[in-house]
Protein backbone atom coordinates (compact mmCIF):
# COMPACT_ATOMS: atom_id res chain seq x y z
CA UNK A 1 0.00 0.00 0.00
CA UNK A 2 0.90 3.65 -0.50
CA UNK A 3 0.33 7.11 0.46
CA UNK A 4 0.86 10.33 -1.32
CA UNK A 5 3.03 12.00 1.65
CA UNK A 6 6.69 13.12 1.62
CA UNK A 7 9.15 12.31 4.14
CA UNK A 8 10.15 15.48 6.01
CA UNK A 9 12.87 17.47 3.56
CA UNK A 10 15.01 18.80 5.69
CA UNK A 11 15.52 15.49 7.35
CA UNK A 12 15.83 13.41 4.11
CA UNK A 13 18.26 16.19 2.94
CA UNK A 14 21.11 14.52 5.56
CA UNK A 15 20.00 11.24 4.81
CA UNK A 16 22.57 8.79 3.22
CA UNK A 17 21.83 5.85 1.54
CA UNK A 18 20.00 5.17 -2.06
CA UNK A 19 20.03 1.80 -4.90
CA UNK A 20 20.20 -1.66 -3.37
CA UNK A 21 19.91 -5.18 -5.42
CA UNK A 22 19.55 -8.54 -4.47
CA UNK A 23 21.25 -10.98 -5.78
CA UNK A 24 22.33 -14.80 -4.87
CA UNK A 25 25.29 -15.94 -6.14
CA UNK A 26 25.99 -19.84 -5.81
CA UNK A 27 28.80 -21.25 -5.75
CA UNK A 28 29.13 -25.05 -8.03
CA UNK A 29 31.33 -27.75 -6.95
CA UNK A 30 32.81 -26.73 -10.48
CA UNK A 31 34.46 -23.50 -9.01
CA UNK A 32 31.77 -21.93 -11.33
CA UNK A 33 29.50 -19.44 -10.26
CA UNK A 34 25.30 -18.77 -10.68
CA UNK A 35 23.62 -15.91 -10.19
CA UNK A 36 19.72 -15.12 -9.39
CA UNK A 37 18.75 -11.72 -9.33
CA UNK A 38 15.35 -12.22 -6.66
CA UNK A 39 14.55 -8.22 -7.13
CA UNK A 40 13.31 -7.05 -11.07
CA UNK A 41 14.00 -3.88 -9.87
CA UNK A 42 16.68 -1.98 -7.72
CA UNK A 43 15.07 -0.70 -4.34
CA UNK A 44 16.34 2.07 -1.90
CA UNK A 45 17.19 2.20 1.39
CA UNK A 46 18.35 5.42 3.29
CA UNK A 47 18.95 5.95 7.22
CA UNK A 48 17.91 9.40 8.28
CA UNK A 49 20.19 9.61 11.44
CA UNK A 50 22.13 12.10 10.14
CA UNK A 51 19.33 14.58 8.79
CA UNK A 52 18.55 14.60 12.77
CA UNK A 53 19.74 17.11 14.35
CA UNK A 54 17.31 17.99 17.40
CA UNK A 55 14.72 16.57 19.88
CA UNK A 56 12.44 18.07 17.42
CA UNK A 57 12.93 16.25 14.59
CA UNK A 58 13.31 12.84 16.27
CA UNK A 59 9.74 13.50 17.24
CA UNK A 60 8.97 14.32 13.57
CA UNK A 61 10.43 11.05 12.02
CA UNK A 62 8.58 8.76 15.09
CA UNK A 63 5.14 10.66 14.47
CA UNK A 64 5.64 10.15 10.41
CA UNK A 65 6.44 6.34 11.17
CA UNK A 66 3.45 6.15 13.20
CA UNK A 67 1.31 7.73 10.74
CA UNK A 68 2.02 5.38 8.08
CA UNK A 69 1.68 2.37 10.65
CA UNK A 70 5.25 1.77 10.61
CA UNK A 71 6.37 0.06 7.26
CA UNK A 72 2.42 -0.67 6.07
CA UNK A 73 2.37 2.73 3.53
CA UNK A 74 5.05 3.35 1.56
CA UNK A 75 5.57 7.28 0.70
CA UNK A 76 7.48 9.19 -1.30
CA UNK A 77 10.99 10.08 -0.21
CA UNK A 78 13.15 12.73 -2.05
CA UNK A 79 16.70 11.46 -2.89
CA UNK A 80 18.95 14.48 -3.26
CA UNK A 81 21.74 13.08 -5.29
CA UNK A 82 18.61 11.36 -7.49
CA UNK A 83 15.29 13.69 -7.84
CA UNK A 84 15.60 14.44 -11.37
CA UNK A 85 14.69 12.34 -14.44
CA UNK A 86 17.58 13.80 -16.19
CA UNK A 87 21.37 14.32 -15.63
CA UNK A 88 22.18 16.68 -12.78
CA UNK A 89 23.92 18.99 -14.44
CA UNK A 90 20.49 19.67 -17.01
CA UNK A 91 17.57 21.20 -16.53
CA UNK A 92 14.21 18.76 -17.49
CA UNK A 93 12.37 18.84 -19.80
CA UNK A 94 8.58 18.73 -20.95
CA UNK A 95 8.62 15.39 -21.95
CA UNK A 96 10.45 13.75 -19.02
Amino acid sequence: MFREVRFPDDISRGARGGPERRTQIVELASGDEERNASWANSRRRYDVAYGIRRADDLAAVVAFFEARNGRLYGFRFKDWADWKSCLPSQTPAATD
